[in-house]
């Protein structure tokens, strides 16, 4: 797939699961388990052998979009450019990383948290059409971006999850999860269920299910 039709794909999907242990094992663990309910994963470069899981995630999972994130400088960047991801994330926008992703054929997602992080990103680089805000820790605060910025198209990471209901209402196009899919493995599977349970309910429901 292009660029643009990954796009279409994670924005129709809505949910993509972030793996950032930095345990090979435990990484291959998160992603066999993840890949049952999951089609999107982010494998993320705190893992210092990512690009040796990212080849194996690869291999096992064909048929599933693998994509690398936490990009934070431009060598880490190019590294992961060249294993040929579906997809790259950056939860900050370091100007060399822009710089080098601006005319690459692989969907990039730079990362932003201020109305001006924002605007500096839509005004300079209107290439990159999601915008990734880390972290959204607080519903309240993306209500007022969204309003500001109500044409872009945002992903969300390190929200609260019993929020969600109230990001998805106030227009997030895309939720990546980590630790809350992760952390218990035997609970993955119920989780991410309920997540796109919750996702995919109607905006006519007044009762969105209760996550734990």
């Amino acid at each position: 797939m292009n660029k643009e039709e990954i796009k279409n794909f994670l924005l129709n999907e809505k949910l993509a699961g972030i793996i950032r242990s930095s345990d090979q094992d435990v990484v291959k663990n998160q992603i066999n388990t993840l890949t049952k309910d999951l089609k999107i994963i982010e494998i993320s470069v705190i893992n210092p052998a990512f690009e040796d899981l990212f080849i194996w995630a690869r291999k096992n999972f064909p048929e599933h979009i693998i994509g690398i994130a936490t990009l934070l400088d431009s060598n880490q960047a190019k590294r992961a450019f060249e294993l040929r991801p579906d997809f790259l994330v950056s939860p900050i926008s370091d100007i060399k990383i822009l710089e080098f992703m601006k005319d690459k054929d692989i969907l990039f997602m730079p990362g932003a948290c201020t109305p001006t992080e924002i605007a500096f990103l839509i005004n300079n680089y209107a290439e990159f059409p999601l915008i990734k805000i880390f972290p959204a820790n607080s519903l309240i605060a993306f209500q007022g971006l969204k309003k500001i910025f109500n044409k872009s198209q945002f992903a969300v990471s390190s929200f609260p999850v019993q929020d969600i209901w109230g990001f998805k209402e106030s227009g997030v196009a895309l939720f990546t999860l980590g630790s809350y899919f992760t952390e218990d493995l035997s609970l993955s599977s119920e989780r991410i269920k309920n997540i796109k349970s919750t996702l995919f309910q109607s905006s006519l429901c007044t009762s969105p299910i209760l996550l734990r």
